[in-house]
């Protein structure tokens, strides 16, 4: 097992358990601190925000502080006033180690058989955290669950989740990630405190690249920048499946709209569906969604579009030149046709290719 990475941690990066230097999280880590040190820090908390931004790592930290302190007055006692776990105590090695013994990590699990990760948190995955949940620990020792992420819940295993949500032990933490909360079961975000976590500043973007070594031409960084949206991790992924060109090409082929050459769509559609490019097929998919969202946004705003969207020129070109050729009822539509496709056809592995020519072609019947 020790050669498998770990389904919640980015390849050649530490996992987010190993992270202690987090950047641009100042309020939510202020906003967990000031929970704890009330007296009365609610039970469950929806740590939301998008992909690659440091939840998890953030899930960690507060829960090694909460471990390490077990009450405020221990913190008023160190004289701390944020989370600021030290990792060289025993409960931080341990949690490094994935042996502390009140902490459980609840998320999707190595299949032995098929040597791949489950698609979801199942309801056995569940009723292990559940034993955990119910064992016997001494006067004023916390036991923490950290879901990550509550987006690969089922059905069966989210309603499941939901009973020991209910009806929590004393001194028990729920830290629940999500990058898409409004799916979540409404009985189980009604039961937990939401703590949104913002985007990262390009700042902060830029400072992460440098603490990494990640390096890209000058010239790059600011398309980057924005197509990250964001994202450490979606930096991360760019570079890994040459994200930029697949932009280029996109865009060199959204401009030949209302009329699209059928034979720069095949290569690149040809390319992007070959076996070996998986990930960059995935990455096409949620770039085009990524697009015309944008482009519906800058069309639904009109002449107010420039004051109050930052995107690059390229698009506001394209945009403003398309904007006659489409209705907005018409962009609706597809965006919500497209989602769909994507997910059905990803999940019962459609032809790949025939998805992307599909999808610009019903771009192309749109355009009027």
């Amino acid at each position: 097992m020790a050669d498998i990475v770990e389904v919640d941690r980015l390849e050649n990066f530490p996992h987010p358990r190993d992270i202690s230097n987090l950047l641009g999280l100042k309020e939510a880590e202020r906003a967990l601190f000031d929970g704890f040190m009330s007296g009365k820090m609610h039970h469950a908390w929806i740590i939301s925000g998008q992909k690659g931004i440091g939840k998890a790592s953030l899930a960690y930290k507060f829960a090694q502080f909460i471990l390490e302190y077990s009450t405020p007055k221990q913190v008023y006692d160190a004289g701390l006033t944020k989370i600021d776990p030290s990792h060289e105590v025993s409960s931080a090695h341990q949690i490094r180690a994935q042996s502390h013994p009140s902490l459980f990590v609840l998320k999707r699990q190595f299949n032995e058989k098929t040597k791949k990760f489950g698609q979801n948190i199942t309801i056995e995955n569940v009723r292990k955290a559940e034993k955990f949940l119910h064992q016997t620990v001494e006067k004023n020792t916390w036991r923490i669950v950290i879901i990550d992420s509550a987006d690969d819940l089922n059905r069966n295993s989210a309603n499941a989740l939901l009973k020991s949500i209910e009806e929590p032990p004393e001194n028990l933490l729920f830290l629940i990630i999500s990058s898409m909360p409004a799916k979540l079961l409404p009985t189980i975000r009604s039961r937990c405190r939401m703590l949104k976590v913002k985007d990262l500043s390009n700042q902060t973007l830029v400072d992460l690249m440098q603490q990494y070594e990640v390096n890209v031409p000058a010239d790059e960084l600011d398309i980057i920048l924005f197509l990250s949206q964001g994202s450490f991790a979606r930096i991360l992924e760019l570079i890994d499946v040459d994200g930029l060109e697949i932009y280029k090409r996109m865009m060199a082929i959204l401009d030949q709209l209302p009329n699209i050459s059928r034979e720069h769509l095949h290569k690149l559609a040809s390319e992007l569906a070959l076996k070996v490019n998986e990930s960059k097929y995935l990455f096409f998919l949620q770039l085009f969604l990524d697009i015309l969202a944008r482009f519906i946004k800058f069309k639904s705003l009109g002449a107010m579009a420039d004051q109050h969207l930052s995107i690059p020129n390229v698009e506001i070109n394209l945009f403003e030149r398309l904007s006659p050729h489409f209705t907005l009822d018409a962009l609706f539509a597809l965006w919500e046709d497209s989602e769909q496709k994507f997910r059905i056809n990803s999940a019962f592995n459609m032809d790949k290719k025939q998805t992307i020519i599909t999808e610009f072609l019903q771009l192309e019947k749109c355009a009027d």
